[in-house]
Order: C-alpha cells, then sequence, then structure tokens
C-alpha cells in the first residue's frame, strides 16, 4: 500500500498580501474567494477582454451595449436593441409595413396609433373602452349593435345602462334578477321601460300577481328618474 505524503506550499495573496498554505494544490493565487471576487473588480480589464461599446437603436432611439466583437457583423450597417425593433426596420425598408396614422378614441377621446389598413375599423384605444362603451350604448335604438330582441342577455345589458344594480321595490343589492313588466311570451321587449330590476323576494312576488303591472311601471319610472339625478 502506497501512502501518498501530502505537499505544502507557501503562497502570497495577489490581492491583499497574505501569505497562505496550500496543500497538493500548485495553482492557487488568492488566499480566500473573497479576494479573488475584489481582485477581479479591480482588475476588470484582465479577466474582461472583450470591450463593450455603447450603441444607440436605429429604430426606437435607445442606448444599450454590445461587445466589440459584434459591432459590423454582416453586412447590415445598422444598429438594433433587439429582435423587435431589427424586425420592424426590416419590414418598413422591404415596404411591407404599413405606415400608422392617428385616431380618435370614441369613448375617452384618447388619440392612438394605428395601422392605416385598420384605421376606419379602430373606434377604441383599448379593449376596456370597447367595453365601456358597449354598456352604455347597448340600449340605444341609434346603435346598429343593438338587440331588439327578447333574449334574457340582451336585457341585462339594458338593465345594467339604465337601473342600479338595487331592487327597484326595497334597494336590495346582494342578488337581483330582470324581470320583464310585459311577459316575453305577450311581446314584451328589451326597451328600458318594460324591465325592472328585482331581488329575489320581490320577483316571487310579481310571479304570484302580488305585485300588478302598473305597480311596477311606477317603480321602473322611479328608479330611472333617480339614476339620472
Amino acid at each position: 500500500m502506497t501512502t501518498r505524503v501530502a505537499e505544502v506550499s507557501i503562497r502570497t495573496c495577489m490581492h491583499c498580501g497574505k501569505i497562505f498554505h496550500l496543500v497538493n494544490n500548485t495553482r492557487g493565487r488568492f488566499c480566500s474567494r473573497g479576494c479573488y471576487k475584489e481582485y477581479r473588480k479591480t482588475n476588470a480589464s484582465i479577466y474582461h477582454k472583450a470591450q463593450r461599446i455603447t450603441l444607440t437603436c436605429d429604430t426606437c432611439g435607445k442606448s444599450f451595449e454590445r461587445l466589440a466583437s459584434q459591432v459590423g457583423r454582416g453586412k447590415s450597417t445598422h444598429n438594433y436593441c433587439c429582435q423587435s425593433c431589427a424586425g420592424k426596420a426590416g419590414s418598413i425598408s422591404r415596404g411591407l409595413r404599413k405606415p400608422s396614422v392617428t385616431v380618435v378614441c370614441q369613448h375617452c377621446g384618447k388619440e392612438f396609433l394605428a395601422a392605416a389598413s385598420r384605421a376606419e375599423r379602430r373606434k377604441y384605444c383599448s379593449r376596456e373602452c370597447f367595453n365601456r362603451n358597449k354598456r352604455q350604448t347597448m340600449a340605444y335604438e341609434g346603435n346598429p349593435n343593438y338587440r331588439h330582441g327578447r333574449n334574457q342577455s340582451s336585457a341585462r345589458y339594458v338593465a345594467r345602462a339604465h337601473y342600479a344594480q338595487a331592487c327597484i321595490v326595497c334597494g336590495f343589492d346582494v342578488v337581483v334578477q330582470v324581470h320583464h313588466i310585459v311577459p316575453k311570451a305577450q311581446g314584451g321587449q328589451n326597451d328600458p321601460a318594460n324591465l325592472a330590476v328585482l331581488c329575489p323576494n320581490h320577483h316571487a312576488m310579481v310571479e304570484q300577481s302580488l305585485l300588478s303591472q302598473g305597480e311596477l311601471f311606477a317603480y321602473a319610472r322611479a328608479a330611472r328618474i333617480t339614476l339620472q339625478e
């Protein structure tokens, strides 16, 4: 059996100058990892031979850094900070990207950019403005999207626009239901005057004929006037 003899060498730290001992190691030049990291920071040019150059993106104008070896590579003489900017610039130069035009949002009045080919169809700057405008104008006869039918989904849209989400009789607002004063089977439409927002209790009373249609029309008219005030 062969016994290995430990080899001990004395070294001087390249960073702090401290004398330290190494066992079976001939490559150590620092007494600790902390000294190694500090030495790399103070002598970055030795460990980071690749130089970085600050450039300006030709598409968005943003400043970014690149390795000197990466600048001027290939046939292109332009500089781009990301693939998105490079793609935009390439599509414009090839005539694939059409110029944008300024459009005014029909709900909030904010100006936004849209492709020239879609400018006539773009009416809202965001999905939020589209949804808000849809809820506010769904019940208007002048709106081409107004649903003149008698389906319950359309009735809820109209009720949200003209009534507070509370029972028109007692004001209960935890759970409410939309009721047609003139039943749909008798030709009742989703007109605001023909809808009533009721709590489950008063809805059941209406179904049992404990509240007349005249009373519901009066309650609905008062609820709409209160909401407008």
